[in-house]
């Protein structure tokens, strides 16, 4: 028997990239699923995800393109679920080539962490 979606997820097909180079904060929309946001800004970035309930069956897909940089996913609630904690309000890498996924389901944001090093969940 085949398993049962909780969700839809609508705009599964990675649809851009997005390389940002000059900006320290940037919010993300619910129309931003899809594109592979590329951290490639020499210091600290701040990605602010979007509420849950807008954000119900986008997928976000980050990638920490500097050795020296600081990529931080930040919620809006603590809802974000991870391996590290059971919710959390923000997800932290400074490893060049991490990589995370967020998908959420109206409720929640649920991680996949990529990469070299583990993303540290707060």
């Amino acid at each position: 028997m085949p398993i049962t979606r909780s969700v839809a997820l609508n705009e599964l097909p990675v649809r851009g990239l997005h390389v940002n180079a000059a900006t320290a904060a940037y919010t993300i929309v619910p129309s931003d699923s899809g594109i592979v946001l590329f951290n490639d800004y020499g210091t600290t970035t701040t990605y602010t995800l979007p509420a849950v309930a807008d954000a119900a069956g986008k997928l976000f897909w980050f990638v920490n393109g500097e050795a020296t940089t600081k990529t931080i996913i930040t919620a809006p609630t603590a809802c974000i679920k991870g391996p590290q904690a059971a919710v959390c309000t923000t997800l932290t890498s400074k490893a060049i080539g991490d990589h995370c996924i967020l998908t959420c389901d109206g409720t929640n944001y649920f991680v996949v962490s990529m990469g070299f090093a583990v993303w540290t969940i707060a």
